[in-house]
């Protein structure tokens, strides 16, 4: 079936005024990756720092698919959610989203980088490659045993095979986010916990 993207938007807004925390944790993560982000710039190149904070923030929002998935099944994210997230699934998110925002969003921010600064514009195309990658943190939960390279491959197929109406409605969510960091993050805390629920009701 064909995505709707409105009915889509409104149906994960009234999720997430229900749970809120979502919000909340959106809001720390990405404060988190901002300050990582601002730290690498000390003991990094320039031309490397974009590419460090699209990783960073690409597992930021790997975990924030996470936690969605969770609360939509009637789970908590609570403190012992947030102590089996780093326990049993960093390090398969943390290679995916590096495997992910990467090759999306790193490699465009470096060659951006060496050409002006209006060449960050680039990242804007790696919205493709990136929405291949969305539903990663969904297969890693439901399956552990799978390595996070399977994971990437299983969500590339799946998003491919829906064909390119859905594909474009998915870069359509990313592209919502896309436009809210641009305007000094301050969208962001409303329109990340929005795509991840939309995500999940996918």
């Amino acid at each position: 079936d064909n995505i709707d993207l409105i009915p889509l938007l409104k149906e994960s807004l009234s999720f997430l005024s229900a749970h809120q925390n979502l919000a909340m944790m959106c809001g720390a993560f990405m404060m988190g990756a901002v300050i990582l982000t601002m730290v690498s710039g000390i003991i990094l190149p320039n031309i490397l720092v974009a590419a460090v904070g699209t990783v960073i923030g690409g597992f930021a929002f790997f975990m924030l698919l996470t936690a969605a998935l969770t609360l939509s099944r009637n789970q908590p994210v609570d403190a012992k959610f947030m102590q089996a997230l780093m326990q049993y699934h960093f390090k398969p998110l943390l290679m995916a989203s590096g495997y992910a925002a990467g090759l999306a969003f790193g490699l465009p921010a470096i060659i951006g980088a060496s050409l002006s600064s209006m060449g960050y514009l680039f990242m804007i195309l790696g919205l493709i490659p990136f929405s291949w990658y969305v539903f990663t943190p969904f297969i890693l939960a439901d399956d552990p045993s799978l390595s996070y390279k399977e994971a990437l491959d299983l969500s590339k197929s799946w998003v491919k095979g829906q064909g390119m109406d859905n594909m474009g409605a998915l870069v359509g969510l990313l592209f919502i986010n896309a436009v809210g960091v641009l305007c000094l993050f301050l969208p962001v805390f409303i329109t990340l916990p929005l795509t991840c629920i939309a995500l999940v009701d996918l």
